[in-house]
């Protein structure tokens, strides 16, 4: 390819004349742009480097049809010029990006028959042309630009060959040729490992695909992970020569068994192939790693359709694998055998209560309530549980569980045992709090507001409760010994509202917007929506008209703007008006 050219003013002509039609918009190319390097630049004189450098900023700023005429007004001043490669293609690429698709794919061709061997412009000709022909509709021609492009051993190596060959493995995908597919997916995966990650993804997750669930075939799978140094997609890694027992890489790719484990209702047969496939090739390996083992156990059940070999299989894995005092791991098979009870009851008669903590005994509790859904179970591990040698901070998770699961007796008992007594009732007070247990509640916060460190919360909590109760005028009262403004006159301001009292209501929200600049926008427009649910429009419209004078610029002005349209008012200005 090598080969020595000049631009002639007949080509300049020419190329001047494909230049004069233009259309009226911009299309964005995934692909990121070819660049003409500075070092390079550099080496152009002065006034040659000025004129490239302001068309590039119209290109940049996306004038194309200025750049256009700027790159061809520097071919024309500059015949001799190192960067005529790079003006060609950058004229073609503006002619693209300015909806002329069919001058471009003039221009590109211009590059290719002129600068073959300037392979970083070329390369980006080749893939632009089939960019080109492919938003125009012609897939078989984008196709034949970009396969060109990636059988040329020099041009494939550029940033665009990665690009080019993905469209090509992402087509023939398309057309259900994997195989195709992946020699493409292959050689971008490997090449660009280093230097085009986002490319290299795409490509590698298409090949292990194909590898593990289209095509399976570990064999093939371990060379490409050896080929491209590991299945991290972030970055390459140092890779053993024998996989075979290599626990990272059979690590790697049980999550890619799973992650590709879903089957269609009409895909039975695929279904039960694939998992008869990798459970053959992960037989044998690593009896100790449990994680391993596990999944082992669910691919034969897959395939299998056989619950009663599942479960002996984990039965023997256990057996094998347990050593004395490792109740966490009974546990663990617990929460895998949950829908079976019997196996359940079987290991839970396992464990060793004596050595277990109460951080263990906590763990079994919520298994047993929230996984193996036994409430007789969970009971029964709560009455394990050491109170007295808990730390408080651990009574507190356990009645936080509680909240959902259990029994009040049980809550109690374990506020009984707080080393904190104070603690203990503000834990007993959310408790109430959460089941909107309103007697109860109120009942420990009016202690509690007389413990200091607790007294906020407690006003707050029983306010609420209050509230939530329709006691509206107690839970006033306990909204005014907050110190919280204005999430306080909130509150106060919705339990006027709902006694009826609007005038209170007003007043209230008033003190916030005249005393509490921050919040006063979001006053103003509480005002104008008590107005409306009490149904006084004439209030309401002219509480939302003050709105958008007294605060134009916030985000309540452009909700008070949209509730004065909905009420008819359609001329808003100055002042509102409403339609006829």
């Amino acid at each position: 390819m090598n080969l020595s050219f000049q631009i002639s003013p007949v080509f300049l002509w020419r190329v001047s004349l494909v230049f004069a039609l233009a259309f009226l918009g911009s299309l964005a190319i995934a692909a990121e742009e070819v660049q003409f390097p500075s070092s390079s630049m550099e080496r152009l004189e002065r006034y040659e480097a000025h004129q490239l450098g302001q068309a590039n900023q119209a290109f940049r700023d996306g004038e194309y049809r200025k750049a256009e005429s700027m790159y061809v007004a520097f071919m024309s001043e500059f015949p001799d010029s190192t960067a005529l490669p790079f003006v060609l293609l950058r004229m073609g690429r503006s002619q693209h990006l300015d909806n002329k698709r069919f001058e471009a794919i003039r221009t590109y061709r211009e590059v290719l028959d002129f600068f073959p061997n300037s392979v970083r412009y070329a390369a980006a000709a080749l893939f632009y042309t089939g960019e080109a022909h492919w938003q125009n509709g012609d897939e078989e021609k984008a196709l034949r630009s970009w396969i060109t492009l990636a059988e040329d051993e020099e041009y494939r190596e550029q940033d665009v060959g990665a690009e080019a060959m993905n469209r090509i493995g992402d087509q023939f995908v398309r057309q259900d040729r994997w195989s195709r597919a992946v020699e493409y997916y292959w050689q971008v995966a490997i090449n660009f490992r280093d230097r085009n990650r986002s490319a290299a993804r795409h490509a590698m997750d298409r090949v292990i695909q194909h590898y593990v669930k289209n095509d399976p075939n570990e064999e093939r799978l371990r060379e490409f992970y050896q080929k491209v140094r590991g299945f991290d997609r972030r970055r390459p890694r140092d890779v053993a020569e024998d996989l075979s027992e290599d626990r990272t890489y059979w690590g790697q790719v049980n999550r890619e068994v799973d992650r590709h484990r879903r089957f269609g209702r009409d895909e039975e047969a695929e279904e039960k192939a694939y998992f008869r496939y990798w459970a053959e090739q992960m037989e044998g390996r690593f009896p100790a790693w449990d994680d391993f083992q596990i999944d082992l156990a669910g691919y034969h059940r897959r395939y299998e359709g056989d619950t009663s070999r599942w479960i002996a299989r984990l039965d023997d894995l256990f057996e094998r694998n347990q050593e004395d005092g490792d109740n966490a791991r009974i546990l663990r098979w617990m929460s895998i055998l949950q829908d079976h009870p019997e196996r359940v009851e079987a290991y839970y008669n396992k464990l060793d209560f004596e050595q277990m903590s109460n951080g263990e005994i906590f763990d079994l509790m919520r298994t047993a309530y929230r996984e193996i859904e036994n409430n007789r179970m969970g009971s029964n591990a709560f009455g394990r549980l050491r109170l007295g040698e808990m730390d408080d901070s651990l009574r507190g998770d356990v009645i936080s569980f509680l909240r959902r699961h259990g029994e009040e007796a049980m809550v109690l008992r374990v506020v009984q045992s707080y080393d904190d007594p104070d603690r203990g009732q503000r834990d007993l007070l959310r408790y109430y709090h959460n089941l909107n247990e309103t007697e109860k509640g109120v009942e420990v916060a009016q202690e509690l507001v007389m413990v200091p460190d607790y007294a906020e919360e407690a006003y707050r909590r029983m306010g609420e409760m209050l509230q939530d109760n329709e006691q509206y005028q107690e839970a006033i009262a306990a909204y005014q010994m907050l110190d919280n403004a204005p999430w306080n006159m909130w509150r106060i301001a919705e339990c006027y509202e709902a006694m009826g009292q609007t005038s209170q209501a007003v007043q209230t929200l008033r003190q916030v917007e005249n005393f509490l600049e921050d919040h006063a926008s979001e006053a103003a427009l509480r005002i104008a929506q008590v107005y409306r649910d009490a149904g006084d429009r004439e209030q309401q419209v002219s509480a939302l008209r003050a709105v958008l004078n007294r605060y134009p610029e916030s985000s309540q002005s452009r909700r008070a703007h949209l509730d004065l349209e909905e009420l008819g008012y359609t001329r808003i200005g100055g002042g509102v008006q409403e339609d006829d």
